[in-house]
This record gives structure tokens, sequence and C-alpha cells, in this order.
């Protein structure tokens, strides 16, 4: 009996024909030389994270301005207080400030340590810009400074009184009561004085009719345009104004009777005030041997000026 054929399979290992005994020894020891250097590698990882600690706390390592009260970007202000951190601000207190404008302002330093400083500004600081992008510094003692341009300033607000120009002031006509002469008179009364008085815009009507029954001009309304350009950062926010009273009743030698009322509300950008009149008539009257009749007269008088909200210590306009 012939012995049974075996079939031998050769593999090819870099080129070269081998057995299949000879084919497995090399694989396991390829695998075993494989071993040993991860082994190695892992163990130097680990002395390097031993050492200085996992990626992420390489990076948080490295010096840097980081965050202002937790937030990546953010603004300044007089009177805030800050929480700064980061890394490599030093273990001795150096200095911090931002730098914008043409101006350095050093915060108060509370805390300073190699990764945390809790810093505050002035609250009486004045005379600056509202900036969108500052130079913030942390000066570190004894190596190089840390900067970061991802905050702002916002300067401290002040609200100022302005008196609106003459220019812009107008009044509503109204519609045409009659033409004469090629001259239009219109049925809006329109003001025998707008003035300012240092600290108000004036507006005054007044008119005498004859005859003790005389009616007076209608109530209207005028209009405030502000149209004088603000400088950066400021605005128009509110507006003040005071008017003479309207009343009714008989007393003792005259009349009061009103007409209309004073009101004053934003339209747009404008401001509308609707005016209301006074009716004044004195009583018929006897002056020695010569008998005065009745005097009529009619008066509205109100007086207004703006609120300008902007950063402190800066010319509005």
């Amino acid at each position: 009996m012939s012995p049974p054929d075996i079939k031998i399979q050769s593999i090819e290992i870099r080129g070269g024909m081998t057995s299949p005994r000879v084919g497995q020894t090399l694989a396991k020891e390829r695998r075993a030389s494989l071993e040993k250097v991860n082994t190695r590698i892992a163990a130097r990882l680990s002395d390097l994270g031993s050492a200085y600690g996992t990626p992420r706390q390489l990076v948080n390592r490295t010096p840097a301005i980081r965050r202002v009260n937790a937030k990546r970007s953010g603004v300044f202000e007089p009177g805030g207080q800050y929480e700064i951190t980061g890394s490599g601000f030093g273990k001795q207190q150096g200095d911090i400030f931002i730098r914008f404008a043409g101006a350095t302002l050093h915060f108060n330093i509370d805390h300073w340590s190699d990764e945390t400083l809790f810093v505050g500004l002035a609250q009486d600081i004045s005379g600056l810009p509202d900036t969108e992008t500052v130079d913030l510094v942390v000066g570190v003692k004894n190596s190089a400074a840390l900067r970061s341009a991802l905050f702002g300033f916002r300067a401290a607000r002040e609200v100022s009184n302005v008196v609106p120009p003459v220019s812009c002031f107008s009044y509503d006509k109204g519609s045409v009561a009659l033409k004469i002469a090629g001259q239009t008179v219109w049925t809006g009364m329109p003001p025998d004085s707008v003035y300012s008085d240092g600290e108000y815009l004036n507006v005054k009507r007044s008119s005498t009719p004859s005859g003790s029954n005389a009616a007076c001009f209608p109530p209207g309304f005028d209009r405030i345009q502000w149209n004088i350009p603000l400088n950066p950062g400021f605005e128009v926010v509110d507006f003040e104004w005071y008017h003479d009273s309207l009343d009714d009743g008989d007393f003792d030698g005259y009349n009061l009777r009103r007409a209309g009322e004073y009101s004053a509300n934003w339209d747009g950008d404008d401001i509308r005030v609707t005016y209301g009149v006074q009716r004044h008539r004195d009583s018929a009257e006897v002056l020695g041997m010569i008998p005065l009749p009745a005097c009529v007269s009619c008066s509205s008088f109100y007086k207004l000026r703006l609120k300008v909200e902007g950063p402190r210590g800066l010319p509005f306009a």
C-alpha cells in the first residue's frame, strides 16, 4: 500500500518561498515584536502624562488668556468686576490693563495666581468712546506679556439735557381758510415766537381778538424733528416738557374757557406736540366816566428739551 499524497502549500514572505511551519513561526515572532514596541510606546506616553498631564491639560497649560467671567468674549465697563482665567500668569503679581483709543486703563487687582486673576475697573472712567475691540494685556513678571483681542469696551452712560435748535421746529398749517390778494390764510396758528432760553425750546402763541364774544385761534399741533447728527454711541432717549394750564370757570371779574388739550408723543423719530388754547375774557368795567368793553385774550405756551444718552464725558455732536 502506497503512502497518501500530502499537498504542501507554501506561503510567500518578503518575496521568498517557505514552508507553512516556518511562516507561522515568523508571523508569531513579528507579532511579539510589535507588542513589545506598543508596550514601550504606552509606557512612554504614561510617563509623559504623569509629568505633564493629558493632551487637553497640555493645551490648557500653554500661557494664554482664555476667559473673562467664564466667557471667551465680551465687554469691559467702568466699575466692572472680572475673573480672568488662563495659564502662565505667574505666581508673582504683575500688571493687567486694556489699551484702546490712545488710552490705557489699568485694573485694580484683588487676587493673582498662575491661572486666575480677580480684577476690577474704576467706576469714574469718562471721556472714552465705546470700542468694539481692545487690547487686553496681562503683564507677567519676568516673562513675555499675554494678550487677547477678543474683548471690547462700553463706556459708562450719562444723560444730558439738550435744547433742540429752532430749525427742528415746524407747525401744522391746517387747511386753507381763505385767499386774499394772492396770499393764503391757513387755519393753523403760527407761533408768535420760537426761541431757546438755554434750558428749553419755548413755543408761544397769543392773540387779542376784538369783541367780547370773539373766538380764539383753534388748537393744533407742532412737530419737533431732530435733524442734528449725533456722535457714535449717542441717541435721543426721551424728552421733557412743560405747558400752561387750561381752566374753565367764572371768577370775579373774568371768565376762563379752554379749548383742546396739551399732549406730546413720539411719532417715529419726531415729537408731535398737540397744544391747547386758553381763552381769557375780562368783564366790562367803567373807568371814571368811560365804559370799557370786555376784553378777550387767547394764549398757548409750552417748552421742551431732549434727553440724549451716550458715553460719559464726550460731546454728543
